[in-house]
């Protein structure tokens, strides 16, 4: 972990991009800006063996992953007001409490 910072440091620079007039006029997001940042580091210089593998691990991947799976879930249904999330959870409840009296059936 010691390549935390400099991983740190290239997202803020990629988020401060994203945040610009021209990149938000033409609805190019961060994540856009960081796989350019990536492409560019990683085939244009030479990176010690530290920092190579602070930034080839997909820890990173798998969590942004989750991260923006729950957001666009949150926020969507967020947008239904107070029923919103009641049937997000309240699915989730009813579908495991189904399964489980399925399975004790069997």
């Amino acid at each position: 972990m010691r390549g935390y910072p400099a991983v740190y440091l290239l997202t803020i620079f990629a988020l401060m991009m994203a945040g610009s007039s021209q990149a938000k006029a033409s609805n190019l997001e961060v994540v856009i800006f960081s796989l350019i940042i990536g492409l560019l580091i990683s085939n244009v210089f030479y990176l010690p063996e530290w920092l190579r593998n602070s930034l080839s691990t997909e820890l990173f991947v798998k969590i942004g992953l989750v991260l923006l799976g729950t957001s666009v879930i949150f926020f969507t249904y967020s947008e239904g007001g107070f029923l919103g999330p009641n049937s997000v959870f309240g699915g989730s409840y009813l579908s495991v409490v189904l399964c489980l009296l399925g399975m004790s059936q069997a």
